[in-house]
This record gives structure tokens, sequence and C-alpha cells, in this order.
């Protein structure tokens, strides 16, 4: 994957340009990076012609407040004017408007808290001075940009906030080239952004596979028993409990949570049956407790969920545990828990490993559809495959997406990597063009079945007789959804349907069911139709969004 990425700053951004090309190259994307001219950020927005190749895939949109402020008056008195307040909105309003019509990625960066205030300690009792009127501007764009299609949103008052003041601010190079950080700012603020940037186009972790000695609880469970595990209010063992209390607020925002353990499982229970314990055993989408390399452990939950490795993030205290993991599973991103407990976020915040973007209302419901998911395997156990699909009693709707599902579209391109074309990864801002253009069909699928609500799971995109997008969540895999979904493409392309794919090291459901229909990969080749699945309920929505009344159609 290859980005091109542009700067433009109300300062001399240049040193940031090899951070963010190195951090890109090691996410795995291509990257050319070029920074714009100087103090030139209207400018820059208002046409390509500041960047030698033309407009880059990904603009970064950074203003200070001191430089705004240097052009007019500090804020600091009653009636002081809100110029730079201004500007800064019409800088995050245009980026907001680059995002929509030119189907360019925009990162905007909140500008910093200023550190220059000339009422000192007084100004934090001032709603008139730096902070409050620096503060007021921050939310107004924070609320501008937030949910923004093509907009993703930075902030640079985490480079003070972790580095501190003085670690950050070059006075020096700020007075003799306009070049306001150290190197290690650059570097710390690089990362941040090229972590965006992937969860945007790669998509967050899915799973969190955690270990439960010295990891969830203080102690060894086997050996000291669950009554002895540090679970306590204070030292260790509230530092267990806020790593706790912190994986389920993750869970709430869509994260899976697996236990990966060895330890004789009745043990482990009586550990999670502790009173102190925030995890709960229903809280786990899955849970591996035996004496196996947690590799395979790892591997087996991966199956169990339908998902790939890759979409897992493994914590364990052990050293020897995390390198036989990485060793087996190179694509399973690792992490330590630091011998000293309250040290777990520092290790968890510095990896990245498990930041994501705001919730969808798909990434909320992510935990209850695996416990629902787990009575359809049970079903599926017992009866033929035949019988398991009737029984499920499927009802697929397929509808035209409105303003308020350009998210989550734009989310299934990125996140989905087993059952997509692996040819076309459509931003945010290049759906809503998809969308807007009457050449093109956008459609969304959604599901549903005896045990629950699947959501929104699936979503495709005809330009005519090609199929250009087909994406399918891999929770709806294998029960013919994907088969309703082309029957609906073949409704909107015609009598013949054209598709191109390339082979992913993911996408090999979606290779085979594509063999299976006669079309081969790296060239366009014509799908075989197919009917609507026989087992499976149609419903319409009357209206873009899916907020109309339904139809059916036997």
């Amino acid at each position: 994957m290859s980005v091109r990425v542009g700067v433009l700053a109300s300062f001399t951004a240049n040193p940031i340009a090899a951070y963010l090309g190195t951090g890109l190259e090691s996410a795995g994307m291509t990257a050319a990076v070029e920074v714009g001219p100087f103090d030139q950020i209207v400018q820059g927005l208002l046409g390509p012609s500041c960047f030698a190749d033309g407009r880059p895939d990904v603009i970064v949109v950074w203003a200070r407040f001191e430089d705004i402020w240097a052009r007019g008056v500090v804020p600091l008195l009653e009636g002081d004017s809100d110029a730079g307040h201004d500007q800064l909105l019409d800088i995050c309003a245009r980026t907001v408007g680059q995002a929509a019509t030119a189907g360019t990625t925009m990162v905007l960066v909140l500008p910093a808290l200023p550190a220059l205030r000339p009422l000192g300690v007084g100004d934090a009792g001032s709603v008139h001075a730096v902070a409050a009127s620096a503060t007021r501007t921050r939310e107004a764009m924070r609320a501008m940009a937030a949910g923004a299609p093509g907009v993703l949103v930075a902030d640079a008052g985490d480079i003070n906030e972790e580095l501190g003041r003085r670690r950050a601010d070059d006075p020096r190079r700020m007075a003799a080239a306009a070049i306001p950080y150290t190197e290690e700012a650059f570097a710390f603020f690089a990362d941040r952004v090229v972590n965006l940037l992937r969860i945007a186009r790669q998509g967050a972790a899915k799973v969190a596979v955690i270990d439960a000695d010295n990891t969830l609880w203080g102690g060894v469970v086997g050996e000291d028993g669950a009554a002895s595990l540090d679970l306590a209010d204070n030292g260790p063992g509230a530092s267990y409990r806020q790593f706790q209390g912190y994986l389920c607020a993750l869970r709430r925002a869509g994260l899976l949570l697996a236990l990966a353990s060895k330890n004789n499982e009745d043990d482990a229970w009586d550990g999670f049956a502790r009173p102190e314990m925030v995890l709960g055993r229903d809280d786990l989408a899955s849970w591996r407790v035996s004496w196996k390399p947690k590799s395979e452990t790892i591997a087996d939950m991966a199956d169990e969920l339908n998902l790939g490795v890759s979409a897992m993030v493994f914590i364990d205290d052990s050293g020897a545990e995390i390198a036989e993991v990485t060793a087996s599973l190179p694509e399973v991103r690792a992490l330590r828990m630091p011998a000293d407990p309250a040290g777990w976020f520092d290790a968890i915040a510095a990896s990245g490993f498990l930041d994501r973007l705001a919730p969808t209302t798909s990434d909320l419901g992510r935990a209850a559809s695996y416990t629902q998911e787990t009575q359809r395997r049970k079903v599926r156990s017992t009866t033929s495959i035949a019988d398991y699909l009737l029984s499920l009693g499927l009802v697929v709707s397929i509808r035209v997406p409105g303003a308020a599902d350009l998210d989550r579209v734009a989310q299934l391109i990125a996140k989905t990597n087993q059952f997509t074309l692996g040819t076309h990864r459509h931003s945010a801002a290049e759906v809503a063009g998809l969308m807007a253009d009457p050449s093109a069909a956008v459609r969304l699928v959604d599901a549903r079945d005896a045990f629950g609500d699947y959501g929104t799971v699936g979503a495709f995109v005809v330009r005519g007789a090609l199929l250009d997008t087909f994406v399918l969540s891999c929770r709806a895999m294998g029960r013919g959804v994907e088969d309703a979904m082309l029957a609906a493409a073949g409704e909107v392309a015609g009598p013949g349907i054209a598709v191109e794919f390339v082979v992913t090291a993911k996408n090999t459901p979606l290779r085979q069911w594509m063999a299976a229909l006669g079309a081969t990969s790296g060239g366009r080749s014509m799908v075989r139709c197919v009917a609507w699945p026989a087992h499976i309920e149609r419903m319409e929505s009357q209206q873009a969004g899916g907020d109309g009344a339904a139809t059916r159609r036997d």
C-alpha cells in the first residue's frame, strides 16, 4: 500500500517528514512525504499547486496558536479581538471541506495550549486569557472536525503531555528558523499521526488476548490459590484492577477480550470468581486455559472467532511467552506487562496497539454479537449444515446508505481482510464521492437471525457492469449472505457482472468463493450469476440509511 502525504503548517515543519516516512514504511505503507511552503495553509488548501506532484492522498494540517496570534492580539482582556479564533476555525472548515470535495484524507491537528501566558499563574483564573480562549477554540475545532467524512483528528497537546514542555519546545530553533519543536517532539508526534493513519486504513485491533497470572492479578493462582491473589485496593493489586477496568472500557468500544492462561481451568475460574475482579468471565469472547503453547491457543481462538491472527494483540508478563508467540505468529502484536504493574498504562500507550477511532454503532455491539455467535456454534454442532442454515432464520436487507452510514461503509472497506476483493480501499471521502456519483451504486447489507442482530455486515459498489468493491464481515461468512449480496449486485449491474480481485495474504475465503463462481484473479473476469438463497428472507428499506419502512420480498 502506497501513500503520498503532504504537510501544511504555520511553522517550519520539515523535520517531521523523515519521521513520518519511516513510520509509515514500518506500518506497511510505502510513503512519500512532502512539506508545503512555510505558513501557507490556506493557500495549500485552496489548490494542489503548493505540492510538487499534485494533491497528496493525505494532508496534515497543523497550525499553532502562537503563530496565528503573532499577527494580532494575544487574548488577555474582555473584548479582545477573536481574530485568531476565527482564523483557526476558517482553517478547520476548509480542511473539512477539502476532505468532502477532493477525496483527500485530512489530518487536522488541534493546536497545543500555548505556554506563553502574560498573566502567568493568574491566567488560570481568567475566562478571557490564553488558556480559556485557546480551549474554546480547540473545542470548536474538534466539534467541527470530529466525525466529518475523511477527517482524522490529532492533538498536538499530546506532545507536552507526554514529553513535557522543556523536552518538547526548542526556543532557539524557533527564533532562528521558526522550528518550534525538538527532534524528539517531532518523532513522537509523527508516531501519533502514523498510528492514526494505520488504524484508519488497516483497522484497529479486534481482540486483546490476555494472560491471567501477574497480568490480570498478582500471583500464580495454581500455586498461591485464588484467595491469595493480589487484587487489593492499593499497591500492585490496585494497578491490576485499573488495567481490568481499562480493558472493560475498550470492550464497550468494540474490542473483544480473550484469555490465554497456562493453568488448570478450575483454578483460573476461581480467580475470576474473586469479588474484587473488575473483568468477569462473561466479558470474554473466547478463552483457552491449558498447558499448550500460547501460539496454538491464540491461533485456535482466531479460528473460533473467525478472525485473522493479525487482528490480535497478546498481553503477557512473561518474556518467554512473548517470544514463543512472536516467533510462531509474527503477525500478532505482543506486549509485555511490566514487572511493576503500575507501569501498565505507559506500556500500552507507548505501543499504540490498542488505539482505536471513535466507535461506530457496529463496534458498540461487537461483544454482544460474539456471545450470539457462541449460541449459533452450539446449534451447528448438533445438526446438518442445511438444517442449521434453515434454523438460523436469516433475514438480509440490501439498502442504499445515507449520510449517517458513511463511517460504517468506510470502516467495512478498510477493516475487512478475509472477504474482500483487495483492489479498492476507498477512503470515507471517496465513498462519499461514490454515493453522489449517479454512475455508481453503493449498497449496504444488514443481517439478523433468530439469535440476534448482526448489524451492518457488508457493502458493495457496482460501477456499470463492474463489481468495484465487495466486502463482508467475517462474522457473517459462510451462511449464504455473500450469495445474497452477489444476487443483489447482479440486479444492479444487469445480465452479466464483471469482477477484478487480487490475491492477498488474508482473502483466501473470497478467492475460494470466487473460483467456485468461475472468476479468476489478476484481471477482469465474469462472475456466474447466482439466485437469492432460498433459506434467507429478503427485506429492503424504502429509504437511505435504513430508517424507512421495510418491504418483505419472498
